[in-house]
């Protein structure tokens, strides 16, 4: 019996993760190779340089279920029909019937065309591209562009032996062809013949070099200049004397744009291949690789549009599978696992053996705890190329990104292996070893890819980080090793170390875990060399700190000062990641590893992490959260800073509900659970409860978490600009009606300061606050207009009161700390001051006293956020010596000296003063540092003459020698 299977459609959907690798490649329509009978017409195509044997080429193919008989003779065959009692057909009845479809066939067809070909092919029609270039080869037209066009239809199908057979056939006729050459050393590694590929390129190069002239235009200048940088040719002379020659000499073909843009890519260099394709778009708008690597663009550097960019070249071609692929990438980023496996599916429909689909399910595997999987699924991706190093890369890559650093940098290694040369691989085998705190290999690594390729950005800046990393100073214990700028190290890298320790003592005792040691933990003031060490590239920002699980890379708080950020709390957070990182070998989702950082730092400080605000609060009550296994996909799917920050809370709100609905213990487990490679929604269901229940119960928990924030404001917005346009009284008479109203309580406010009204913007003010006291971030939150407010009336009283209420409440109130230290130090530093050189201690006054304590208080505060302000440390000194606090005045005045004092006599004097009992080597130091700046300063020769006193003959000779120095 015979089974019909119709062309262009497969048999079986693409072979699942797991499955057997297939023992021949797949026919045109992507079924599985099987005896077939051939039809005249694809043994005709066979020996024109068509399909090989076994491949199917136009019409049905009909599986053969039986061994078919060997053909017998014309007689034979009349015998059989007489025996059979078939009776002869008159020759009239079979002209009949024969004749018009015999002259139907002979009727001409329209002559083949390259632009059609290629038309069809941008549109993924693959089989009708090659069919028009199957006819064009049996007219016997002329043209490199027929097999070529052919060629790349069937490798875009896998058809790889096909492919080859095809280009090969191609160049008996174009013997002098680089362009075939350069696909037939595709062709061959793909049909495991790399000597014949070397071959090849050898071929181009000397036919290039014997024969200049006669291949000068854009599509012989994209192929040899991708044979020069295989050669090892420098990629900018590549760029420079190829691909944009090609673009500048033939600016109405996109080959030289596209080339120009991959290689732009592929070193990185993202800006460059945007400047060519939107340059290349306004020409060429619908050309299927253009609008590709405006994917690819899109999707490293401008993720909101990259969906809707990939779906416009699905909508150009819908089988386009380096497209299909990428989406499928995006979807492991954002943890749709799923759907991932959806994309590569339909792309491995197109191409089933698509080594890169087989990389990336391989990724799956790994992520799924299924190393059969995916040991199976890397081999089919090598099964056709075995020494492709770009699978292991793109697997490694992709593990990388997961956080599992240790899994990446062993299959980039693997990847050099296949290939010593593959300089990606270096590359990200450089970076993974940083990340993981082997740090000698990492930058030796970092150091021979740039040697190797000068133009790749990566290698060059980790180069140059390098460099400035020298400069940085080094603080460190057993536990921690912190480099920072040395001007920032000298002020508070005592501090950072102090409050690292902390976090490892209540956080590893918390969650039973010991963390390899020492964490490396580097502190950047320059966000770009941040942006570097972290991601690789310059220009990343919104980061205030990355974790790897023993590497801590942060940006110092001079990196953002214009959003400023309590650095406590951030390298708290950082520090969080740590134990979760380690407690399960880097295999925790982003949103659970997040919302557990988050959550410690509330749980360490009630004023840190992120908290409930009124965004928050519209976004769920009206929207709702998403089920706790699509939390990660906020982190990837946000449009705005406000979008990020919602991920972080709600995170770390899920996590919250965990804990109390389930217990700490519970939520160890579960980190257990996740180190033996369970997956997260496994892990909860065992742990906890089904993931549906809990999806539902935490939805609940944070609509009532929402609803009671501020639960008796007003948060409707009237139309504030028809009130405000008003005349007479609009506003305030709307405001009697809806006393509560939020966003009319702030625009009533910010109207009477601009009219001078203190009283009622005070009265308003008041309320806002009492309605919403937990609002200190907003630009317009009731502290802020209070205080402008009481200042207008001049109460200094109350201005004071409401900034200490507003500090208390807030995680970086720059604003409020600064104004009460502004108006502390001009009371306490005279004070203060009259207590130095004394050998008494003067009588403070108790309201100095009190002033003193706060102020302590404040200046400490205010060093969380921004702990290189002068007046932070002046104030922090002044506060210690009038609370006879020796040691803080020291540490105060001594981060005061790198910060360019006003009077840096006074501080020098002020810290020998201090010192002289403790340190008199230091204290001699620091009076000659004050006579340096003041040579008459009396009081400093005074203390220099009486350190010189009491120091016995060694300490008077090193004296006398420090002098001379001087």
């Amino acid at each position: 019996m015979l089974a019909f299977v119709p062309r262009g459609r497969p048999e079986r959907s693409a072979p699942a993760c797991g499955a057997l690798p297939p023992a021949a490649e797949p026919h045109s329509d992507g079924s599985p190779a099987t005896r077939t009978r051939r039809s005249p017409e694809s043994n005709q195509s066979h020996r024109t340089g068509g399909a090989s044997p076994g491949e199917q080429t136009a019409g049905f193919s009909c599986a053969v279920t039986q061994p078919p008989r060997a053909p017998r003779s014309r007689a034979c065959r009349h015998r059989a029909a007489w025996r059979h009692g078939v009776r002869s057909v008159p020759l009239a009845a079979v002209l009949a019937a024969v004749l018009p479809a015999f002259l139907l066939a002979a009727e001409p067809q329209p002559r083949p065309s390259e632009e059609h070909a290629a038309e069809l092919y941008q549109r993924g029609e693959y089989e009708a591209c090659r069919a028009e270039c199957v006819r064009a080869l049996q007219r016997n037209l002329y043209g490199e562009d027929w097999p070529l066009l052919k060629a790349r239809a069937e490798l875009a199908r896998g058809r790889y032996r096909a492919a080859h057979a095809t280009v090969e056939e191609g160049l008996k006729r174009y013997s002098w062809s680089i362009r075939l050459r350069r696909l037939a050393i595709i062709t061959s590694r793909f049909t495991g013949r790399e000597e014949l590929a070397a071959r090849y390129r050898n071929e181009i190069l000397e036919l290039a070099e014997r024969y200049t002239w006669r291949y000068t235009d854009s599509d012989n200048l994209v192929a040899l200049g991708w044979t020069m940088l295989e050669s090892g040719t420098d990629a900018a002379e590549v760029l420079e004397r190829y691909f944009q020659r090609a673009q500048k000499s033939y600016p109405k073909s996109p080959v030289g744009f596209v080339a120009a843009a991959e290689l732009a890519l592929r070193k990185s260099d993202d800006s460059l291949a945007s400047e060519i394709v939107t340059a290349a778009r306004r020409e060429f708008p619908d050309d299927t690789e253009l609008l590709h690597l405006r994917a690819r663009i899109a999707a490293r550097s401008d993720r909101k549009h990259f969906a809707a960019t990939a779906a416009d070249v699905l909508r150009h071609n819908p089988n386009h599978v380096p497209t299909l692929r990428l989406l499928a990438q995006d979807a492991i980023d954002r943890e749709q696992y799923g759907t991932a496996r959806e994309h590569l599916e339909r792309a491995l429909q197109t191409n089933p053996l698509d080594p890169d689909c087989w990389a990336l399910l391989a990724v799956l595997a790994e992520l799924q705890n299924d190393p059969r999987g995916a040991a199976i699924c890397r081999d089919r991706a090598l099964s056709r190329w075995t020494r492709n190093p770009r699978v292991d890369h793109l697997i490694g890559r992709k593990l990388s990104q997961k956080y599992r650093f240790a899994e990446g940098a062993a299959a980039q290694q693997r990847a050099l292996e296949l290939d010593p040369h593959f300089v990606p691989a270096r590359i990200q085998l450089a970076e993974d070893l940083l990340r993981l705190g082997d740090e000698e290999r990492g930058w030796q690594l970092a150091e021979d890819a740039f040697a190797q390729d000068r133009y790749d950005l990566t290698a060059f800046n980790l180069l140059e980080l390098h460099d400035r990393l020298q400069r940085f100073a080094t603080i460190g214990d057993e536990h921690f090793l912190v480099r920072m700028d040395r001007g920032e190290a000298d002020v508070y890298g005592s501090e950072v170390l102090e409050l690292l320790n902390r976090a490892r003592s209540v956080l590893a005792e918390k969650y039973g875990v010991q963390p390899a040691e020492p964490v490396i933990v580097e502190i950047f003031s320059d966000p770009d060399d941040f942006a570097v060490r972290t991601f690789g590239l310059p220009g990343a920002s919104g980061y205030l700190g990355v974790c790897f699980g023993r590497v801590i890379t942060a940006n110092s708080p001079l990196a953002h000062r214009d959003t400023p950020a309590n650095w406590h709390s951030v390298l708290w957070h950082e520090y969080a990641h740590v134990i979760t990182l380690q407690a399960t070998a880097n295999r925790i989702p982003r949103w659970f590893s997040e919302g557990i950082s988050v959550y410690e730092e509330r749980q360490a400080d009630s004023r840190w992490g992120m908290r409930m605000n009124a965004a928050h609060r519209r976004r769920i009550l009206e929207q709702g959260v998403p089920p706790i296994s699509e939390l990660s996909s906020l982190f990837l799917t946000a449009r705005s800073g406000a979008d990020v920050a919602f991920a972080y809370y709600v995170s770390s709100l899920a996590v919250e509900f965990l804990i109390e609905r389930h217990g700490p213990a519970s939520v160890r487990a579960v980190l257990n659970d996740l180190r033996d490679g369970l997956p997260v929604e496994v892990a909860l269901n065992r742990r906890m409860a089904p993931p549906a229940e809990l999806d539902t119960h935490f939805a609940e928990f944070a609509r009532w978490r929402a609803a009671a924030y501020a639960p008796d404001a007003d948060w409707s917005v009237p139309d504030l600009a028809a009130l405000l346009n008003d005349d007479g009284d609009a506003l305030q008479t709307w405001l009697q009606q809806h006393p509560n109203n939020v966003a009319a309580l702030k625009a009533a406010t910010r109207q009477a300061l601009d009219n001078d009204d203190a009283a009622t913007a005070r009265k308003y003010a008041e309320r806002l606050i009492r309605l919403v006291p937990e609002d200190t971030d907003s630009p317009d939150n009731g502290y802020r207009l209070l205080a402008r407010a009481t200042r207008l009336a001049g109460d200094a009283a109350a201005e004071r009161a409401v900034l200490e209420q507003w500090a208390q409440r807030g995680d970086a109130p720059v604003e409020p700390l600064r104004k009460l230290l502004e108006d502390a130090l001009p009371q306490l530093d005279p004070a203060a001051r009259r207590t130095i050189g004394d050998d008494d201690t003067p009588q403070v006054p108790q309201h100095l006293t009190a002033l003193a304590r706060q102020t302590a208080v404040w200046a400490a505060r205010l060093r969380q956020v921004d702990p290189m302000l002068p007046i932070v440390h002046r104030s922090a000194a002044a506060a210690a010596l009038l609370l006879n606090d020796r040691p803080a005045a020291v540490r105060a005045l001594q981060a005061l000296t790198h910060l360019q004092p006003e009077d840096p006599a006074e501080v020098h004097y002020a810290l020998a003063w201090l010192l002289q009992t403790t340190d008199r080597a230091a204290a001699r130091r620091h009076v000659l540092l004050a006579l340096e700046q003041a040579p008459r300063f009396r009081a400093a020769l005074r203390l220099l003459r009486q350190i010189h006193r009491e120091a016995g003959p060694a300490d008077a000779r090193a004296g006398r020698a420090e002098s001379t120095r001087r």
